[in-house]
């Protein structure tokens, strides 16, 4: 039979391990929560850049020339642009700015033919995020 001293402090060691099972299911638990918020508003992002690259589509179909006005452009650009702290969505569009948002459009009158790029970089990122379409009127 065993003595009462050689099991003194066993449930401490058991109750702490549990405690440290269960924290590194918490920080689990935190690290999938955090991954889930960013690619929630890389998602964001995206789909807001397809929809401004499809404005200024629509602008060219609207004229049925890939050829748009420099000041068509411009302000598409300008709108695209715009920090979010000075525009939270554009009036014409109801479309919000990305951040740090640049829009190129090349045309190619001769093949009908345009290819719209959408770049933006997050405030705390360091790389670029990037999406181009290219368009072909008939």
């Amino acid at each position: 039979m065993k003595s009462v001293n050689s099991q003194a402090g066993f449930l401490l060691i058991e109750v702490l391990i549990a405690i440290l099972i269960f924290s590194i299911g918490l920080l689990g638990l935190v690290a999938a929560v955090t991954a889930a918020s960013r690619n929630s508003t890389e998602s964001e992002d995206r789909g807001r850049a397809a929809l401004w690259a499809n404005e200024i589509v629509a602008q060219m179909w609207t004229t049925n020339s890939v050829t748009l006005s420099p000041t068509t452009i411009s302000n598409w650009q300008t709108a695209l642009s715009l920090s979010t702290a000075t525009n939270t969505s554009n009036t014409n569009t109801g479309l919000g700015p990305l951040p740090n948002g640049l829009g190129t459009v090349t045309a190619d009158a001769a093949n009908a033919k345009a290819v719209i790029s959408v770049t933006w970089q997050e405030p705390k990122a360091t790389a670029t995020s990037t999406y181009t379409t290219t368009v072909y009127l008939h």
